[in-house]
């Protein structure tokens, strides 16, 4: 079973706050990640209109944002495509 999440929404998993994904793999260090303000998340779903998003992106969302949805035991938050603030890019 899977959710089919539709239009510009966007399921995502939030990072723990402290998790080492605050440092890019050239050792930068994203200083307030996860402020009050804005916190990371992963991307697990995209709806079909989201352009410019992939399965496994890391994002900074707004906070608060989006709807608490709890499938198969995880706890996700659907957001709308406009709650993402930046794309995370590794290199």
């Amino acid at each position: 079973m899977h959710l089919d999440v539709r239009g510009v929404r966007v399921l995502v998993s939030v990072v723990p706050e402290g998790s080492e994904s605050n440092t890019t793999t050239g050792g930068i260090v994203l200083l307030g990640a996860n402020t009050p303000n804005q916190q990371e998340a992963l991307v697990e779903a995209i709806g079909q209109e989201v352009k410019y998003l992939e399965f496994g992106d890391r994002i900074l969302i707004r906070k608060p944002s989006g709807v608490p949805v709890e499938f198969g035991g995880e706890k996700y938050l659907l957001l709308n495509e406009t709650d993402i603030l930046a794309v995370i890019k590794q290199k």
